[in-house]
């Protein structure tokens, strides 16, 4: 697994979602945010790669439910009254053609990155479901009604009535809280089953990466990316593709350094434009399935197609069978549900 340039190995991580249940790594795919803890990140000299062992991995989505409103045109759609966008780096599994392959009333879960300045959610990946027993949102409380007992995270209303004041959080207007819903409402107000913090911890850690949109920008001491406190004040800070003075809110960056007490102290910044070299994908793993004919295969549940471009190294197209361990380098589909190869490499 690849998370922010670093190959983590997780084949002895204990992977859960964002409520704490346990699943098997295969259920690991393109497109997901997580949080990974592990070992000392140890870089190789001659090909500059970064690998470490992964302890935990948890995956945690935004927001699970029905498609409200889609605008294919303008790469907008509504979840549950979440305003969200996709782009040419968007994963979308088990939906084709990209946003045309969806119709209103269709059940989705979406990975995504939070703008909490507008709390648009810039979608990594969208995935099909069906049939969901509950519906799920992590959002910032607006329009808080303690007599009502009503909030709102973006245009949804959300009652809370049933839940115990016992097994509540403190809640208020900015809070950030996860929740699970029914699947229908009730006079146009969805009914909260659990209410819980959606604040994320941070572990004091001598080495910490985050991706995520710059909010509440005051100083380069005090802004948050991804929701977690960033210290980028040091004289010592390194910058990828930008400067201090580009820091501001609704910026993507990825933030390297140590966190202490709840806060990323940066040593190194990265701007994350959505150029080339940012939407190159790369993926290690085992064939699941493979067709010849079509010139496709399954990566960890990523189908993988090629052609005669394509780079071959340490072996040939008859090798991509099912067992075969490689790694691959491409680019995300048009529609985004599948992975162009430019470069297979056989692993021994």
């Amino acid at each position: 697994m690849i998370v922010n340039g670093v190959r983590f190995d997780d084949s002895t991580a204990r992977v859960s979602d964002d409520d704490d249940a346990t699943h098997d790594r295969t259920e690991l795919k393109l497109g997901m945010t997580v949080d990974v803890q592990g070992g000392t990140v140890s870089t190789d000299s001659t090909s500059g790669a970064s690998s470490a062992s992964a302890s935990a991995i948890q995956f945690h989505s935004e927001v699970k439910g029905p498609v409200e409103a889609v605008d294919a045109a303008a790469g907008t759609l509504t979840v549950l009254g979440q305003s969200v966008v996709v782009d040419a780096a968007t994963v979308f599994d088990g939906i084709t053609g990209g946003l045309t392959g969806l119709s209103v009333g269709a059940q989705v879960e979406v990975f995504a990155l939070v703008d909490g300045s507008t709390q648009v959610l810039k979608a990594t990946r969208l995935e099909a479901k069906s049939g969901l027993a509950q519906f799920k949102l992590r959002g910032t409380i607006t329009a808080l009604d303690t007599t009502a007992k009503t909030f709102k995270i973006g245009s949804a209303t959300i009652g809370y009535g049933a839940i115990a004041a016992v097994n509540l959080p403190a809640l208020a207007d900015g809070v950030v809280v996860r929740v699970q819903l029914q699947t229908s409402q009730q006079s146009g107000i969805w009914i909260a089953t659990s209410v819980r913090s959606g604040k994320r911890a941070v572990p004091d850690s001598a080495r910490s990466e985050v991706e995520g949109i710059v909010t509440d920008f005051v100083s380069l001491s005090n802004f948050n990316v991804g929701g977690i406190s960033v210290d980028a004040s040091s004289a010592g800070v390194s910058f990828d593709n930008g400067n201090a003075a580009a820091i501001a809110n609704g910026v993507r960056l990825e933030v390297h350094g140590t966190t202490a007490n709840g806060v990323l102290t940066a040593t190194r910044i990265e701007f994350k434009l959505h150029d080339g070299d940012d939407l190159e994908i790369e993926l290690h793993g085992t064939i699941n399935s493979a067709d010849a004919l079509a010139h496709t295969f399954t990566l960890r549940g990523q189908t993988v197609s090629f052609d005669d471009t394509t780079r071959i190294d340490g072996g040939t197209a008859a090798g991509l069978v099912v067992g075969a361990s490689v790694e691959v380098r491409g680019s995300l589909a048009a529609d985004g549900a599948g992975v162009v190869a430019t470069r297979i490499k056989f692993e021994r």
